[in-house]
């Protein structure tokens, strides 16, 4: 009787202090950010609308990023589905930059404004690396694949996948921003 009670208590006490890390770790860092041709912008914006922010570390991600772009610039901004009129989200592709890196700042911009579609330009930041990795809430593992996350209107991440588009992924992506429109 008192093993089981314990048991019990000791499960309970293990859920609870689970659940508890998991809400602390799921908040979003605050990060500033520049914006290609523009100033400098906050994210996750706190604009009463889901964020939707993909983070790329290195071009070793830049493949599995081209997967990404079509599909998600297509539903969420160019809005070319039957349905797809009812999003209404805020959506960020971020270049991660660190030490050496940072240098080339200027020739990604210059890069981007050139050869970039002029309509993928003002969802376009940089930002330093560190402040994406520091964050264990992020859950960065590999800075060789893009990490997508959705991000709440309250700065909470929703959802966090990352690797290659898939449908299975857009499907969970869809039905998460569907809820909290």
């Amino acid at each position: 009787m008192i093993k089981n009670n314990f048991i019990r208590f000791f499960s309970l006490f293990l859920i609870i202090i689970g659940i508890t890390k998991l809400a602390a770790a799921q908040s979003f860092p605050e990060i500033t950010c520049e914006r290609v041709g523009f100033a400098s912008q906050q994210i996750p914006l706190k604009n009463n609308k889901v964020t939707l922010v993909c983070v790329v570390f290195s071009n070793k991600a830049s493949d599995d990023l081209e997967t990404w772009l079509n599909p998600v610039y297509s539903k969420f901004v160019a809005k070319t589905g039957m349905m797809d009129d009812m999003y209404d989200v805020n959506l960020h592709f971020v270049a991660a930059f660190s030490g050496a890196t940072k240098a080339f700042k200027g020739e990604f911009i210059k890069k981007v404004e050139k050869q970039g579609e002029k309509e993928l330009i003002p969802l376009i930041l940089m930002a330093d690396k560190e402040d994406f990795v520091a964050s264990s809430a992020l859950k960065v593992d590999s800075k060789a694949i893009p990490y997508f996350y959705i991000i709440d209107a309250t700065g909470k991440i929703l959802y966090m996948s990352s690797g290659p588009f898939s449908e299975a992924k857009m499907d969970k992506i869809e039905s998460i921003v569907i809820d909290h429109l």
